[in-house]
C-alpha cells in the first residue's frame, strides 16, 4: 500500500556549497520520521553543492525513499526551481525551504499538526533572522480572517511576505493554479504568497521561530539585485494591483496597497541595491507628497523613512550600506 504524504518539502539548489550542509542535516533530522518527502531542485548549480548534498543525504539511510533530486537541463533561476519542485511533489502540503538557511528539527511535526487541528489551508510559524553576529526573533500572527491576513500581508504587519515560513495546503496551489512567475526574481515569493492568500478560506499559526533565515549569504539574490530589481519589483507590484483590481478588493485595500508599494520601492532602493540611482524611489516618492505620514508602515521602516522623506535619501543610503558592512541589517 502507497505511503500518504503528509509534508513535501521544496528545496532549490544553486551556488550554496559554503551553507547546504547546516540546511540538509536540519531536514533530514526533522522529527516527522514518516509521511515526508524531499524534493531538491538542480538548478545546474556550478559548484560543489549537489555532491555535498548527496553525501549528507547517504549518512541518513532512513530518508533514502524520501529523498529525490530533480536535475535542470539548463539554469532556469529561483522562480523555475521553485516551480519544478511543486510539480514533483505529491504532499497533503507544502513548504519550501532556501538551501542556505535551516530549519528546526520539529518545525514539519508542529506544523503540520496545526494544520490538521485547525484545518488551515495556510500555517504560519515565527522565524530567525541570523546574522554574522546577532541573530533576531520574529512572530508572525495568522490567527486572523483572510481579508486581515491579505491586510497584514501587504503592510508586513504581524505577517512577512516569505514562502518558506508558510505550511500550504497542495490544492490551494493546484485547484488554483498558483506558480512562481518566472518572468521576475525579485518578489517571486511575495506574489506567489499574495494569491495564496488571495484564495485561502483559513489560517492558523505556531507562535514559535521554527525557521533560520540567513542573511550573512553574500551570493544570495536579494544582495546581488540593482536594475534587474526594480524592474521585477515593478512587475511584481502591477500584477498585485491588478489581482485587487479584478476580485473588486483595490479600494478597499488602496491604503494597504500603497503602504506595500512603498515598502517594496523603499528596500529595493536602500537595501538591495548597491548602487546610487534614486531616480526610481525619488519619482515615487514625490507621487507620495503627504501621504507618507498615513502609510501603514513597520515602526523601523516608518523611522528609516523619515531620514530619507525630510533629509537626504543619500545620507540615509550611506548608513544602510555602512550598518550593513557591520551586519546590522
Amino acid at each position: 500500500m502507497e505511503t500518504t504524504i503528509k509534508v513535501s518539502v521544496c528545496v532549490p539548489v544553486y551556488g550554496v556549497e559554503k551553507y547546504i550542509e547546516k540546511c540538509v542535516r536540519s531536514l533530514m533530522e526533522q522529527t516527522m520520521k514518516d509521511s515526508i518527502e524531499f524534493v531538491f531542485v538542480n538548478d545546474c548549480t556550478r559548484d560543489k553543492s549537489i555532491e555535498i548534498l548527496k553525501k549528507i543525504v547517504s549518512e541518513y539511510p532512513e530518508r533514502s525513499n524520501q529523498v529525490r533530486i530533480v536535475n535542470h537541463n539548463k539554469n532556469m533561476g529561483l522562480p523555475s526551481a521553485r516551480n519544478t519542485a511543486l510539480h514533483n511533489v505529491s504532499g497533503e502540503y507544502i513548504i519550501h525551504c532556501d538551501s542556505d538557511d535551516w530549519v528546526e528539527p520539529e518545525m514539519c511535526q508542529l506544523m503540520y499538526k496545526c494544520a490538521i487541528e485547525t484545518d488551515a489551508d495556510i500555517v504560519g510559524c515565527g522565524f530567525y533572522e541570523n546574522r554574522l553576529y546577532k541573530e533576531t526573533i520574529v512572530l508572525d500572527d495568522f490567527d486572523c480572517s483572510n481579508k486581515e491576513g491579505i491586510k497584514r500581508f501587504l503592510c508586513m504587519n504581524q505577517m512577512h511576505f516569505n514562502v518558506w515560513q508558510r505550511l500550504v495546503k497542495r490544492t490551494l496551489y493546484t485547484k488554483n493554479e498558483i506558480l512562481f512567475d518566472p518572468r521576475f526574481s525579485m518578489g517571486e515569493d511575495c506574489y506567489a504568497n499574495f494569491m495564496l492568500h488571495l484564495k485561502a478560506t483559513k489560517l492558523a499559526t505556531v507562535k514559535m521561530p521554527l525557521y533560520h533565515y540567513r542573511l550573512t549569504n553574500q551570493n544570495s539574490l536579494v544582495k546581488s539585485s540593482g536594475k534587474k530589481g526594480e524592474k521585477d519589483i515593478s512587475i511584481m507590484l502591477n500584477l498585485i494591483e491588478a489581482e485587487l483590481n479584478k476580485n473588486g478588493l483595490m479600494e478597499e485595500f488602496n491604503n494597504e496597497f500603497q503602504t506595500f508599494c512603498y515598502l517594496h520601492k523603499f528596500w529595493q532602493t536602500f537595501f538591495y541595491s548597491d548602487n546610487f540611482d534614486f531616480l526610481w524611489y525619488e519619482n515615487y516618492r514625490g507621487s507620495l507628497n503627504k501621504k507618507f505620514p498615513k502609510l501603514l508602515l513597520p515602526s523601523k521602516v516608518k523611522r528609516l523613512g523619515y531620514i530619507a522623506y525630510l533629509t537626504s535619501p543619500k545620507l540615509l543610503k550611506l548608513l544602510v550600506v555602512a550598518s550593513r558592512k557591520l551586519h546590522v541589517f
